[in-house]
């Protein structure tokens, strides 16, 4: 009798407790805990509580709790016979095996999809003005650089055939659906995420390349940052941070540059110039707030970028004296309710002012325009968890609308209101998951009294296939749109260009396929392919009064090759980004589509405390010649750029400081990526960055 009583006191019949915040003590919801020696895995409430209903449990066990935001915790020899409390310390970490972009459910990023995260390494800049060429380490990427005015496109197609975002905020416009990259600072981007291939299924308009997500870092931890540093050419600029999270989680944040760009090089008749009326200054800030309520998390987020600069035209016909002026304001309200294991809730409005003002006194050439853009949407987005046996079926539907306005003295005052709906499916089971989301898109676009109103239907499927290990198997089919800009549509008639409000949307028909290969923790190699046939394609061309006015007349062919390997062990590593791709229209190449394209790093580390305490690297990008016009009558040559640079960190106490510092295109090779737009020699750059 006693031996049975023993029994019964060492067995238990359930483990209830909670997880907190190590420094906010509040509870973590949706954390993972295993017991060890058992199957079942659950998972906390929205109030960081849980409970283990395993009878016959032991009377002590080793419990593991992971979370993605909080380094994990194994807790040995836990009493079953009382509530537990366990404190979870939060980090800031790469969550580059999620995205958010390539689909709405926030999944794992299969090594075989066409995605990419391209991650900060902190708020200093290495010398780049802007983060364009950032990711340019990501496959397909094409950067169009102005010298203080840079572009990205993807897959070969256009820059107004990608759509960008911000936080999941569009910042493409109606106007010209460009982005430009200078207005966004890099000491403001904790990740980008490079969605390659096309996205109109879940994004509407623009996406018949890909999406790029760029997403502003986030309070998970204390933190006091800033950064200083100074670079050729005029170059200087500074950043800071402040980060605290708690009961209302707060981050502020800022950047400044000042860049004189008066570098030397060569006209086409070989004779040494120094650039000039190629300045840019800007200055920008972010805040971003949020409390959690029960269930409920509100969230708050703006940003702020203001520039001043020169606009100084082709070398072939330079502009002393041109200015323009930029401000972007963009507020962003969220509502988030967790319901559970269930799902999740999430709804955002957001507001987006810009202007524009370019101003040329030339004496051939006179402008003084003004563009003034306002843009507000919503967006509500339900995604459920269906648990069935076998298969897991994870939902996501949701509403979109947007109203843009826009006064110009160029264009008039268009409109455009946009009304969509999506739903999105995942199906896993036995290593296969099926990937099938569709949208339907209502546009209207209005110019005083000219009204077109036209629906697109946008289907994609996504095949994932995770079997043999380590392997992976990506297929995909999707149907994407872009949308006439308000500049092609009502652009006056100059005597040399005029609008055309007849035109249609470009479409296009893409199939991509991938195989990736897990290598380590940390090392994967994915090698892809694409094929895009685009119709409707728009194009200028003459009139029989010889004015140039759009016109869908053209089709496009595209198909490509990615490679993309990467290899990071303990003290060094390689990773690269490779394109082979084919861009025709009819009999003729697209112009500024290299064949051949890529880049790469190599680097050394010092490695103390599992940290990088010194990184020496090796860059290089390069692309084969490029033809400059539709004819193919004339070409940029290809180039080979070489960048070194390092990182020491100088950890004192409660300081990190670390010291960035380079040479870039270390050969002082003259290269240009748009025609009569010369870039850069030799230059150099030192910063410092100081945490607290």
């Amino acid at each position: 009798m006693s031996v049975i009583l023993s029994l019964v006191l060492l067995l238990s019949s359930g483990l209830e407790g909670t997880i907190v915040d190590e420094f906010t003590g509040q509870g973590v919801p949706y954390v993972q805990l295993k017991v060890e020696g058992l199957d079942t895995t659950v998972l906390t409430d929205s109030c960081g509580k849980f409970a283990i209903g395993e009878r016959n449990l032991p009377s002590y066990v080793v419990i593991k709790a992971v979370r993605i935001g909080y380094q994990p915790k194994v807790l040995k020899w836990v009493s079953t016979a009382k509530p537990v409390l366990i404190m979870l310390q939060p980090r800031a970490i790469p969550i580059s095996g999620v995205t958010s972009t390539a689909t709405r459910l926030k999944l794992n990023a299969d090594p075989a999809m066409p995605v990419s995260v391209i991650e900060s390494r902190g708020i200093g800049i290495e010398g780049k003005s802007d983060i364009s060429e950032l990711l340019a380490r990501s496959p397909a990427v094409l950067v169009q650089d102005y010298n203080n005015l840079s572009t990205v496109s993807l897959r070969g197609a256009t820059v107004e055939q990608t759509l960008v975002l911000f936080d999941g905020v569009r910042l493409n416009t109606s106007l010209n659906n460009q982005t430009d990259f200078s207005l966004i600072s890099p000491s403001l981007v904790s990740r980008v995420e490079i969605a390659r291939g096309g996205a109109s299924a879940l994004y509407g308009a623009n996406p018949i390349g890909g999406v790029l997500n760029i997403i502003s870092p986030e309070p998970k931890k204390k933190e006091v940052r800033a950064s200083f540093g100074l670079g050729s050419f005029g170059k200087k600029y500074a950043g800071f941070r402040l980060a605290n999270p708690g009961t209302v989680n707060f981050l502020f944040g800022g950047g400044y540059l000042r860049n004189r760009n008066n570098f030397p090089y060569q006209d086409q008749n070989d004779s040494a110039r120094i650039m000039t009326n190629a300045d840019l200054t800007r200055g920008d800030l972010i805040l971003k707030a949020g409390t959690g309520l029960g269930k409920d998390y509100l969230s708050f987020a703006s940003s702020l970028c203001l520039t001043e600069r020169g606009s100084p035209g082709p070398i072939s016909f330079p502009s002393d004296r041109a200015r323009l002026q930029d401000g972007r304001l963009l507020l962003i309200s969220g509502y988030d309710r967790t319901q559970g294991e269930i799902g999740r809730l999430s709804a955002r409005i957001y507001h987006q002012r810009l202007y524009q003002h370019y101003f040329n006194p030339g004496e051939y050439f006179t402008a003084d325009d003004t563009h003034r853009i306002n843009v507000s949407g919503l967006n509500l987005v339900e995604r459920l968890n269906l648990l069935t046996v076998p298969a897991k079926i994870q939902l996501a539907a949701g509403l979109e609308g947007i109203t843009e306005h826009c006064r110009s003295t160029a264009v008039g005052t268009p409109a455009r209101i946009t009304g969509a709906g999506f739903i999105e499916a995942n199906i896993t089971w036995a290593g296969f998951t099926l990937n099938p989301a569709t949208r339907y898109e209502l546009l209207q676009t209005r110019e005083q009294e000219r009204v077109a109103t036209y629906g697109a239907f946008s289907p994609r499927i996504n095949l994932f296939i995770n079997q043999p290990q380590p392997l992976s198997f990506y297929l995909g089919v999707n149907n994407s749109y872009r949308t006439p800009t308000f500049n092609e549509l009502y652009w006056p008639d100059d005597g040399w260009t005029r609008g055309n409000p007849n035109l249609m949307p470009e479409w296009a028909e893409g199939i991509s396929a991938g195989l990736g290969v897990n290598l380590a923790p940390t090392s994967l190699f994915r090698i892809g392919v694409f094929y895009n046939r685009v119709k409707d394609l728009i194009q200028w061309q003459p009139d029989e009064n010889y004015v140039s006015r759009p016109v869908n007349i053209a089709r496009a062919k595209i198909t490509g090759i990615e490679l993309e390997p990467q290899f990071d062990y303990k003290w060094f590593g390689v990773q690269g980004a490779l394109t082979f791709q084919r861009c025709r229209s009819d009999s003729s190449y697209l112009p500024y589509r290299p064949e051949l394209f890529g880049k790469g790093e190599l680097w050394l580390a010092y490695n103390r405390q599992q940290e990088n305490w010194v990184r020496l690297s090796l860059g290089i990008n390069g692309t084969t010649k490029k033809f400059t016009n539709p004819p193919n009558s004339d070409t940029l040559p290809g180039y080979l750029v070489f960048d070194l640079g390092s990182t020491v960190r100088l950890p004192v106490k409660f300081v990190n400081a670390q010291i960035n510092s380079g040479c870039r295109n270390i050969f002082d090779r003259c290269y240009q990526l748009i025609k009569d737009y010369p870039l850069p020699g030799r230059s150099f750059y030192l910063e410092a960055e100081i945490e607290i």
